[in-house]
């Protein structure tokens, strides 16, 4: 029992110490897992260490990767940059040489003459001093003579004869060197200008810009400054320093001096006056692209546009020139806005395509690498009325300047954007002539300030006589021209005033048939104030039919709704009995109103083609511009759509009455009073009054550009958009 029991005790202790054991060995593995986990966090901690780490350096790696792309960019742009410098230096510096050894030149010129100068002194000198001898010896000599021998005597006498005649020639020979000295003098002080020019860089530049002028060569009236002071104004810039002159389009056609040579007179004038360069208008092409290209021929100046193309794609004109003023090269690029293309006859621009802002891009990139300076000529408008306005052209890159025509907008009414170039206008009709300064920086850069001249700043200005005298000659010449027999009627054509202003007359419906067969349009009225005298039986002159329309107004065709157009015809009549300027004198239709009801109610008919005017119908209406434009007070067609431009009223009426022959036209009852009111002395009275009353307002407003007189047919204004036209009421 006890060494079973014994033997038990053992076995359970072997097996106490083999549990303890195993417990401590648990113990010691459980231990070394934790030490285990503890390591491999500490090393996946490290992991995600090392991948933050990595993560930052890949991004380094990318950055100074990128970095180092940008400058090796940087590097071949300041390589390129490097190289342009070193040509232009390389340029600057032959130029300097060529100057240099020019002046070397003169300098030893001067030297030369100095001598000469100093020789012919000294002859002269000597000369003074034998004659003063031989004077003063003079009386003895002659006694001695008397006494002596004639012949010896004489020989003296002959030789203080020559002695004179060799101090003269002297004295002439001196004048002359001296004269010679003073131009090489001048000659060398300007070439030490253009070598100081030269080592700057060259010099500031002014522009002087026209534009719309219309033909208004004349000056004086209606605040039109006109060629002959322009003349003045542009010699006096060009004393002064560099200048360029330019012309924004609208010039070559408008009124009969211009008219009667198809452009030619105003060419030659504006040769007289030194334009560099011209874009051209809508109202350029009125004589057709081929009389323009024609007329290019003898221009002495650049005609340019970027963007009218030819049928193949080619360019239909120069799209850029550069020119070299003031030690400065300035590009100036074409531009025409392409909705201009509907504002000109389709027979005249056969053939021709205006595209759009790309080519202008195009010649601006191209004329940017020859130029320090950019300047766009554009006919495209200013005005809020064209969308995109020019202002699009002055955010082009590389544009330093946009000069603008076609809206008639003085540079005061223009809204700069900022940050682009800046635009500049100079209104109509030589309103205003634009004066821009361009100054350039040592950095390249060039700044542009305008400064217009108004005309109310030219009334001492003198004109320039030249140019004077050759409008005269014009004028004499276009005389003749107005002498040509266009037609002949057989009735009395009736302008009369009291007539046109109050009810239908043959002249009235010749004229308003010519604007209808002119346009092909639905309806056609112009305004009897417009219509300035009667044409007498016989034949019929382009004098006479100037004197009617004298003004140079446009044809244009507008989009006319039913409404627009009977509150245009209720505004013609709102005055009658009494003489109104807006009467209208009407084609394609028939009116009949009655005087009874109140202005604004007076049309009960009103037909077109036969068939009563349609309220929710549009029309298409010729018309002049000078009411398209709201004058007269027929504000309702100010913002109807225009569809086409044409030439002259005048040139109209003149076609017309060609392609009829004869005249027997009379009045056809267009417009029929149905309840005419019966002639009462109150209403006499009236009539006097309001004739009185318009009188004073034209006397009054003679040299207001709001208002045309009879005394100043002329200047009466032609526009396309604002500012409106004026016409005598």
């Amino acid at each position: 029992m006890k060494k079973s029991t014994m033997i038990l005790l053992l076995a359970l202790l072997v097996v106490a110490v083999i549990f303890g054991m195993q417990a401590a060995r648990n113990n010691t593995l459980e231990q070394e897992k934790n030490d285990a986990l503890t390591e491999l966090s500490n090393v996946q901690a490290e992991l995600n260490t090392t991948s933050e780490q990595l993560a930052e350096t890949t991004a380094a790696r990318d950055q100074v990767t990128a970095d180092l792309q940008m400058l090796k960019a940087e590097h071949e742009l300041l390589s390129k940059g490097k190289e342009g410098l070193a040509t232009q230096l390389t340029q600057a510096n032959n130029v300097v040489t060529a100057l240099t050894e020019e002046r070397v030149t003169l300098a030893g010129q001067i030297e030369e003459a100095n001598k000469q100068v100093a020789d012919l002194t000294l002859q002269l000198t000597a000369a003074d001093q034998a004659i003063a001898m031989l004077t003063a010896n003079q009386e003895g000599i002659e006694a001695t003579l008397e006494a002596a021998n004639i012949k010896n005597g004489h020989d003296l006498d002959t030789r203080i004869r020559q002695l004179i005649a060799d101090k003269n020639a002297a004295e002439e020979a001196l004048a002359k060197a001296e004269g010679e000295l003073t131009a090489l003098r001048a000659e060398l002080a300007t070439m030490e200008e253009k070598l100081q020019l030269a080592l700057s860089g060259g010099g500031d530049v002014t522009v002087l810009h026209t534009n719309d002028v219309h033909a208004r060569v004349v000056s004086g009236g209606q605040n039109q400054i006109g060629y002959t002071k322009l003349g003045t104004i542009v010699e006096q810039a060009r004393e002064a320093g560099g200048t360029l002159l330019l012309d924004a389009g609208d010039t070559l056609h408008g009124m009969a001096i211009a008219g009667a040579t198809q452009g030619q007179s105003v060419v030659d004038l504006m040769n007289m006056l030194g334009y560099d360069a011209m874009t051209p208008g809508n109202h350029d092409f009125n004589y057709g692209y081929e009389r323009l290209k024609e007329l290019e021929k003898s221009m002495d100046f650049a005609l340019v546009n970027a963007n009218i193309l030819l049928e193949d794609g080619s360019h239909a004109f120069t799209p850029y020139v550069v020119l070299e003023v003031s030690g400065r090269k300035v590009a100036v690029v074409g531009a025409a806005n392409p909705q201009m293309q509907s504002a000109i006859h389709p027979d005249q621009i056969k053939g021709l395509t205006f595209a759009g802002l790309d080519k202008i891009n195009e010649a601006v990139e191209s004329a940017r690498q020859e130029a320090d300076a950019v300047i766009i000529l554009a006919h495209w408008g200013s005005s809020d009325a064209y969308d995109p306005n020019s202002s699009v052209l002055a955010q082009i890159p590389g544009v330093n300047l946009v000069v603008d025509g076609h809206s008639h907008t003085a540079f005061a009414d223009i809204k700069q954007v900022e940050g682009a170039a800046l635009v500049v206008s100079a209104g109509q009709h030589l309103e205003y002539v634009g004066r821009v300064q361009l100054a350039f920086d040592a950095e390249g850069g060039v700044t542009a300030t305008a400064d217009p001249i108004a005309f109310e700043d030219t009334v001492d200005i003198p004109v320039n006589q030249a140019i004077e005298d050759a409008i005269i000659d014009l004028e004499n010449t276009m005389s003749e021209v107005l002498g040509e027999v266009v037609g002949k009627t057989e009735v009395l054509l009736d302008g009369e005033r009291e007539n046109v202003r109050t009810r239908e007359t043959n002249l009235g419906n010749l004229a308003a048939d010519a604007l209808l067969k002119a346009t092909a349009a639905d309806f056609a009225f112009t305004n009897g104030g417009g219509i300035r005298r009667s044409i007498a039986t016989g034949d019929i002159t382009r004098k006479d039919v100037v004197e009617v329309f004298p003004f140079g107004n446009s044809v244009l065709v507008l989009e006319v709704t039913g409404v627009q157009l009977l509150a245009a015809m209720e505004h013609g009549l709102r005055q009658y009995p009494e003489q109104s300027g807006g009467f209208p004198q009407i084609a394609g239709g028939t009116l009949v109103f009655s005087a009874a009801n109140e202005p604004g109610n007076r049309v009960m008919e009103f037909t077109i083609a036969g068939k009563p005017v349609d309220s929710a119908a549009t029309y298409q209406v010729a018309t002049n511009d000078f009411l398209a434009a709201g004058g007269d007070g027929f504000d309702m067609l100010k913002d109807c759509p225009v569809l086409g431009y044409l030439g002259t009223l005048d040139e109209i009426l003149g076609k017309h009455i060609t392609a009829l022959g004869t005249i027997t036209l009379t009045e056809e009852q267009r417009i029929v009073e149905a309840f005419p009111v019966e002639e009462t002395p109150e209403a006499t009275e009236a009539v006097e009054a309001s004739e009185a009353t318009e009188s004073e307002a034209q006397d009054a407003s003679a040299t207001s550009p709001e208002t045309e007189t009879e005394a100043e047919p002329e200047a009466e204004t032609e526009t396309e958009s604002t500012p409106a036209p004026t016409q005598a009421a």
